[in-house]
């Protein structure tokens, strides 16, 4: 292999965690070895098995984009006026809300941003296994692994929502929308049989679109993420097997056109372009030595700090985050216009509503933060802490159960404590936070504990076993 090449040395057998919006980085014990510990999430943060190596950092951020989603379920069921979507439904809300949404929701629970978070997390994890160690064993488990991780943990948490359906456990949805004004949240769709229920969950790895039975079935409506998330990995895998044939400097303006292309049709591909350029530049490229060293510009005959880059990123970014939410809402689809459909001639004027969109300025802020995250030995010490990563570890059992809590004993205690105690409002909803909060971790760590991690031993298992 020609002198830079994309080609890594294969190192230390790699057991990936082929997981729900990302991917962790795990060098680790067998599939038989760690069905032993299939139920120690919290232990195997302090205590792993034996040691491994890990991206601490990108799974402790996931942590942090998990509790920013928690936040906007929480924020648009329970504190409406605090979150973009209440504009149209409900302009004048009490003014704490109203503050509460100017200033911190464009960021930090603007949902459209933390779902291109995990999108985007996902390209850049999903394709490390293959990076480090680009042979044929590699490619074939991460294909064969990621529909069984997904899948399973899905089912369930379907599941549970098409019995809380039939247990009348949304009930109060409609009541909270005329009690306390509060029209955001919709009653799931009741999925009517078992087979309608399987057909439901294998049409999210099929169809992305926000009005499929499975997305309309789960609260908040947000499981597109997840078909999203399984189709790009595809779009990663087949891009990144022509990396090792590529110079690493081709390889990176390569994806950039492609991600420039899909851009400019509206595709996720997108998406999935621009995390498999960060995880280049980082596993091919040594960002993080370029950060220290600078950038040359022979224009100007001195080098530049990097750092240049991701702060005009992350600029651009919440400066359209705040002129789309707060100065300009009534225009926050406008830059949809500006790109053409996949099918079809001109520019996207037909925008549904109800549709999954790529957003130029949640675009910026993740690549931002993420370059900030990639060159700064600071902020991986920061998010490497065992508490972040332990949220990072429990993410996707949190994504696929806040909802059900919120919509179900949030909502109950919510209209209690206004409506039958006539409490305050701030207070009612501070004391639902205080209960949702704890009791939605509790219950994404068992759920991780007996359905997610024997997901990912089944699908490291059978992976093992057709090989033999």
């Amino acid at each position: 292999m020609a002198e830079g090449r994309t080609l890594m040395t294969p190192g230390l057998d790699e057991q990936l965690d082929e997981t729900d919006y990302v991917g962790a980085d795990l060098t680790g014990p067998s599939p038989r070895e760690k069905m032993a510990a299939i139920l120690g999430t919290v232990d195997n943060v302090y205590k792993p098995l034996q040691p491994r190596e890990t991206i601490a950092y990108i799974e402790g951020f996931k942590g942090l984009i998990a509790f920013e989603a928690f936040l906007w379920v929480f924020m648009r069921t329970i504190v409406p006026g605090a979150s973009f979507e209440s504009i149209a439904a409900n302009p004048y809300p009490p003014r704490y809300q109203s503050v509460l949404r100017e200033i911190f929701s464009p960021l930090f629970w603007d949902g459209n941003l933390q779902a291109s978070f995990f999108i985007i997390l996902s390209a850049r994890l999903v394709c490390v296994r293959f990076l480090r160690n680009p042979d044929a064993t590699a490619m074939a488990g991460s294909l064969f692994r990621r529909g069984l991780r997904l899948f399973f943990p899905c089912a369930v948490a379907l599941a549970i929502c098409m019995g809380l359906s039939y247990g009348n456990g949304f009930a109060l949805v409609e009541a909270t929308a005329g009690a306390l004004e509060n029209r955001i949240p919709e009653t799931p769709y009741k999925i009517p049989h078992a087979l309608a229920w399987f057909n439901s969950v294998f049409d999210l790895f099929w169809h992305i679109t926000g009005t499929q039975a499975g997305v309309r079935a789960f609260p908040t409506g947000q499981l597109w993420i997840v078909s999203v998330v399984y189709q790009e990995s595809f779009t990663v895998y087949m891009v990144m097997l022509c990396l090792p044939f590529m110079t690493k400097r081709w390889a990176f303006w390569s994806m950039g056109v492609f991600s420039l292309l899909g851009y400019w049709v509206s595709s996720w591909a997108w998406y999935g372009g621009t995390g498999l350029m960060i995880a280049h530049a980082v596993h091919n490229m040594n960002i993080a030595d370029s950060a220290k060293h600078g950038i040359s510009v022979p224009r100007l005959k001195q080098k530049v700090s990097a750092y240049v880059v991701p702060a005009v990123f992350l600029s651009i970014g919440v400066i359209l985050k705040y002129v789309y939410q707060v100065a300009e809402p009534n225009k926050i689809n406008d830059e949809l216009v500006f790109r053409t459909p996949v099918y079809g001639g001109g520019l996207s004027r037909d925008i549904s509503v109800n549709e999954p969109t790529q957003r130029i300025s949640s675009w910026f802020v993740v690549v931002g933060c993420l370059m900030f995250l990639e060159m700064n030995t600071l902020l991986q010490k920061i998010f490497s802490n065992p508490l972040f990563r332990y949220l990072g570890r429990i993410s996707f059992s949190w994504f696929l159960l806040q909802g059900c809590i919120i919509y179900t004993l949030g909502l109950r205690i919510n209209f209690n404590l206004q409506i039958q105690k006539e409490w305050a409002a701030p207070l009612a909803q501070f004391v639902v936070f205080l209960i949702t909060l704890p009791l939605s971790v509790v219950c994404a760590d068992v759920f991780t504990r007996l359905v997610d991690n024997p997901s990912k031993w089944l699908a490291d298992y059978l992976f093992d076993w057709i090989r033999k």
